[in-house]
């Protein structure tokens, strides 16, 4: 199957409160603390990186959404067009198989 059909169903928006909280974690800011780590991070991936990359998109997802994957692979250097699937949201491992294949044919792994 290329992916699921189903939708997570919430009760009521309190459900939803870990998910709000987690993105005024994420450092962005200068002060924040984990920024100095993520500064770390993209210079190695952007200057220090000479490894395989694959990345995969889910083309629904909101949140950071597909404009964003797309700055961060930009910031991987010698990364590839990314797979876009476009009925996945966030969490594209629900469409295992998919990627699985895709990326065993990038890496030039038979199956």
């Amino acid at each position: 199957k290329a992916g699921l059909s189903h939708r997570h169903q919430w009760p009521d928006n309190s459900y939803k409160a870990g998910v709000r909280r987690f993105l005024q974690l994420v450092p962005v800011a200068p002060g924040m603390e984990g920024v100095d780590h993520g500064k770390r991070a993209r210079d190695y991936w952007s200057n220090h990186w000479q490894g395989t990359s694959f990345m995969a998109i889910g083309v629904r997802d909101r949140v950071p959404g597909e404009a964003p994957m797309e700055h961060l692979r930009s910031m991987i250097n010698h990364c590839p067009e990314p797979l876009k699937l476009k009925d996945a949201g966030h969490f594209v491992q629900e469409y295992g198989g998919c990627i699985a294949e895709t990326a065993l044919q990038h890496f030039g792994i038979d199956q």
